[in-house]
């Protein structure tokens, strides 16, 4: 989904012809839940960057009127337009309605994107007036993909339900977590509990090849002295194994837990006999934040031992065996803001 900014036709011989501006819209970043632009071939996060809001672009449109920068007026124009309608729909922001209308009537809408030195800018005021029929497509264009999101949203939703019903029936899959010496440090404790019953099928700390740092036992607690008499992952690795035959491996944040194992396993040249195949691993963090339909990824909050947190991960695992409700839509009708 995209709005084309057309180069205003009666701005008169002060503005030249410039080219359109195209505002597409792409997929939100799925961890901090900005929306992805892509604005004349250049790719950006709305949101980013705090202070870039619809009037952060608006100011930038006072700098390049004032510079007479024709080409970066446009483009500034379609952004500030576009990402105020997003602004309106998605955040419920107030349309902004200054005590302009003598200068700005007749425009179509009720949504005026100004600032008071329009008054003393008329090129400007003609650029604004010139853009008033791009500013209903502004708005309309962003209700249309943000329902379509939400469209698409639901139906991920749905297709999750039915992946956490096969997930919980006996026998099919595990849930797992680890905690590492380091943030990019060994397993220094492994737990494995079955996604079906909740049982504890594996619990043990272990012998990391590379010692814990202070930071990271200030996080779960765990010190060298408590693993200095721990058996080993390869002494372990025959009951993980057993314990996860035939089954699907899940985790909350699997991509940490798969690449601490990978990297303790790598340390003494360990084969985990297909345990390292990503295609056993599923992620329930990811899965959680498609069923809950939230804009960017969920944490977990558990208190960083395994054993709890296997069991906070496999309670989402059930609660995404219900139906998934939904948590926002937009009808274009209604958002549809006229004068």
């Amino acid at each position: 989904m995209s709005t084309t900014v057309l180069p205003p036709a009666a701005l008169g011989t002060s503005w030249p012809a410039v080219p359109a501006v195209a505002v597409n819209f792409r997929p939100r970043h799925p961890y901090a839940g900005h929306v992805g632009l892509q604005v004349q071939g250049r790719r950006e996060l709305w949101g980013e960057k705090r202070h870039e809001d619809s009037a952060f672009h608006l100011g930038l449109l006072r700098e390049a009127i004032t510079a007479r920068d024709h080409v970066e007026a446009r483009e500034q124009r379609a952004l500030a337009v576009q990402r105020h309608a997003l602004e309106v729909l998605e955040a419920h922001v107030a349309p902004w309605r200054e005590e302009l209308q003598p200068v700005l009537d007749p425009l179509p809408l009720g949504v005026l994107i100004t600032f008071a030195w329009l008054r003393e800018h008329v090129e400007a005021r003609e650029l604004l007036d010139a853009a008033g029929d791009v500013r209903r497509e502004a708005l309309e264009r962003a209700a249309c993909w943000l329902a379509a999101e939400a469209q698409e949203a639901q139906a991920a939703a749905v297709a999750t339900q039915r992946w956490a019903q096969e997930m919980t029936r006996p026998g099919q899959a595990v849930v797992l977590d680890v905690e590492s010496s380091d943030r990019h440090g060994d397993v220094v404790e492994l737990g494995v509990i079955d996604a079906a019953d909740g049982e504890t099928l594996l619990h043990t700390l272990i012998r990391p090849a590379t010692p814990i740092t202070a930071d990271t036992e200030a996080v779960h607690g765990i010190s060298n002295a408590d693993v200095a008499d721990a058996p080993t992952l390869a002494e372990v690795l025959p009951d993980l194994l057993a314990v996860t035959d035939n089954r699907s491996v899940l985790a909350y944040n699997c991509w940490f837990d798969h690449a601490t194992l990978l990297r303790s396993a790598a340390h003494t040249a360990l084969d985990l006999h297909g345990l390292e195949d990503e295609d056993r691993w599923d992620c329930i963090m990811r899965r959680w934040t498609g069923w809950s339909m939230q804009r960017r990824w969920q944490r977990l909050d558990g208190g960083h031992r395994v054993l709890d947190d296997c069991r906070r991960a496999r309670s989402r695992l059930l609660t995404m065996t219900n139906t998934p409700q939904q948590r926002w839509a937009h009808d274009i009708t209604a958002l549809a803001i006229t004068a």
